[in-house]
């Protein structure tokens, strides 16, 4: 899953923005999809793409992690997902 921060598409500190998910992975197995909003990792609440990176920088690959977010229609999810390792940056 990559998120970013693109204007106009989540209010200001309201999440990150959801670019992109790859098939098969847990994000994609969650629900999670292009467009949705993370709004919060384990509760503590996500302002930004910044912000999402800085809280998954602190887990590892094969921990879990609740998932909160809001789906491209505006309904509210939320979604136990394991970690697997990124692509590099």
């Amino acid at each position: 899953m990559q998120a970013t921060t693109v204007p106009g598409s989540a209010a200001a500190g309201a999440g990150a923005t959801v670019a992109g998910v790859v098939a098969g992975t847990p994000a994609a197995e969650a629900g999670l999809a292009q467009g949705d909003t993370i709004t919060a990792v384990d509760g503590q609440a996500v302002a930004d793409a910044a912000a999402l990176r800085g809280l998954l920088a602190g887990y590892a690959p094969g921990e879990q992690v609740t998932i909160e977010w809001i789906d491209a229609s505006g309904v509210a999810q939320t979604a136990a997902v394991t970690l697997i390792q990124g692509p590099a940056d």
